[in-house]
């Protein structure tokens, strides 16, 4: 799923939805942010002589996801969600091995299921926290060639909900932990495994 598809189902949830501030309501949400920063473990032998194996480092990238949430009493809630980032690597250590540019990127797309804690006791603004689980598919680019794997996601994150006129909107920050690549073939491999630091905001709608 791509970033059209996330914007299309962004839009119908809007749409098919009421502003609410009311917090023990079921709820859409839209959310859109960036890559703050992150990390890639990776070991490459892409078929060109060397070797590599070491860190990257995640540049600054595009985050975007739908959730919809049911509450479940005392300040707990369930949360399906749909996620899609997307981001450049810092492949200067790589690049130096292999002695040219990678022009190196990944992006995730995903399902995951949240358990998200609503601390509450700030009058209108409501802190939470929250961690998921789910499965999704990366795609690094890497010296013009796509490896493409499936694996588990996980996450955990932390923010705060406060309601502006008729609509409720939500500051977040999560740490993604993306599927495992671990993909070989006779002539090449690549094993990388990492996460990004995402910041975000969010528009709520109950229904």
């Amino acid at each position: 799923m791509k970033i059209a598809t996330l914007t299309a189902a962004a839009a119908a949830a809007a749409l098919l939805s009421t502003p609410a501030l009311a917090q023990d309501a079921g709820y859409f949400q839209v959310n859109l942010g960036g890559v703050a920063s992150g990390e890639l473990e990776s070991d490459l032998d892409l078929d060109v002589g060397p070797t590599f194996s070491g860190e990257s480092d995640l540049e600054s990238g595009f985050f975007a996801s739908v959730v919809a949430g049911v509450p479940t009493g005392g300040g707990f809630a369930v949360e399906a969600e749909i996620v899609y980032i997307d981001s450049d690597i810092d492949s200067a250590d790589a690049d130096a091995v292999f002695g040219f540019p990678l022009n190196a990127s990944t992006s995730t797309t995903g399902a995951l299921v949240n358990f998200v804690y609503n601390v509450g006791g700030m009058g209108t603004i409501s802190p939470y926290i929250g961690a998921g689980i789910g499965y999704g598919e990366s795609s690094n680019e890497l010296g013009g060639g796509s490896y493409d794997d499936k694996g588990a996601l996980m996450q955990v994150k932390a923010g705060v909900v406060f309601p502006v006129g008729g609509t409720t909107f939500d500051i977040g920050y999560r740490y993604l932990h993306l599927p495992r690549f671990d993909l070989s073939s006779v002539t090449e491999s690549v094993d990388s495994s990492g996460g990004a630091h995402i910041l975000s905001v969010g528009a709520r709608f109950a229904f």
